[in-house]
């Protein structure tokens, strides 16, 4: 599956290093509803597995991974809302969508924040280099 700017997923490690992994699978009577816990979404490791998108966001670190799952779980709860009979195929679809979509928005935005913080601190090293030399 191509990615919004044209990417594919993100490989996990295993799959990288030629191993394989047993990837979670959905019954084939799954219904999108039983997702939902006393009507809310809540995602899961499992379901970031069931996604492929378990060790890019892990990689980020834990306040990108709860902004992640914050986003993820308030569009997944409005999609299983309006799609309460999907399937096991619908479902993973939109769920890798989903990830796809907040984990590459968070991506930038971490990427954005480092390289401001970098410029900041560059620009004082230069404004300051005439004071140490």
């Amino acid at each position: 599956m191509a990615g919004a700017v044209g990417r594919p997923p993100p490989t996990t490690t295993a799959r990288a290093a030629g191993q394989t992994q047993e990837a979670p699978t959905l019954p084939a009577d799954f219904k999108a509803s039983s997702t939902l816990q006393n009507g809310k979404y809540t995602l899961t490791e499992e379901q970031r597995k069931l996604a492929g998108y378990h060790e890019f966001i892990a990689t980020m670190g834990e306040s990108h991974d709860k902004a992640i799952s914050g986003r993820v779980e308030n569009k997944m709860q409005a999609w299983v809302n309006a799609n309460p009979n999907a399937g096991p195929k619908e479902y993973t679809d939109q769920l890798k969508k989903t990830l796809q979509v907040e984990s590459m928005t968070q991506q930038m935005l971490k990427d954005s924040v480092n390289k401001m913080m970098n410029d900041i601190m560059n620009k004082m090293k230069e404004m300051a280099s005439d004071r140490f030399e």
